[in-house]
């Protein structure tokens, strides 16, 4: 009998060792970050700002999205409102803050409590022979479990990044990307 008792200790131990490890690297992650992406695409502006405002046609182009649904305004000042569901099995809600055409483009993630979590701002400026786009990803990872679970298991991809790569690929002029990273 002895031995089942220390066998529930060890296994305790452990067990609250392991939560331990996972929170104080959670705690160590930044809970913000702010990256920027730009590439050069050989497209005007107008198609690429068209396709960036039809987030009713995500799903046709982008690859982390399985489909999506328009929903009513959840902002008095927001343009539109839509629910993406992800290949990965997340569902996340998005308004449209900001659109300027055929330059800007601005949208926010929601959490349940409608505070934003995530927000995108897309410039698109006009070259000699298409454009550049530069995407800017300012999010927020709250709590140390999420941090870590986002960063080490579940290898979160960057809507940034999503983005980037699914314009690039959608017109099938891949050029080279610069990668801008800053964590707060």
């Amino acid at each position: 009998m002895r031995g089942i008792w220390i066998f529930f200790v060890i296994i305790l131990v452990l067990t609250t060792a392991g939560f331990a490890i996972v929170w104080l690297a959670g705690m160590n992650i930044p809970e913000k970050h702010d990256i920027t992406r730009e590439f050069e695409i050989q497209e005007s502006p107008h198609t690429i700002w068209y396709l960036l405002a039809d987030y009713a046609g995500y799903s046709n182009w982008r690859e982390d999205i399985r489909f999506l649904v328009t929903l009513p305004p959840t902002k008095m000042d927001s343009l539109h409102s839509w629910r993406e569901y992800e290949m990965n099995g997340h569902n996340i809600s998005y308004v449209m803050v900001e659109s300027s055409f055929p330059r800007y483009i601005a949208f926010e993630t929601l959490d349940d409590g409608e505070d934003p979590i995530g927000r995108w701002d897309i410039s698109i400026s006009k070259m000699e022979d298409g454009c550049a786009v530069s995407i800017r990803e300012r999010g927020i990872s709250k709590g140390p479990f999420h941090r870590f679970s986002k960063k080490y298991l579940n290898r979160a991809k960057l809507k940034a990044d999503v983005i980037s790569r699914s314009i690039q690929e959608r017109y099938q002029h891949p050029e080279e990307e610069k990668r801008v990273t800053i964590w707060n």
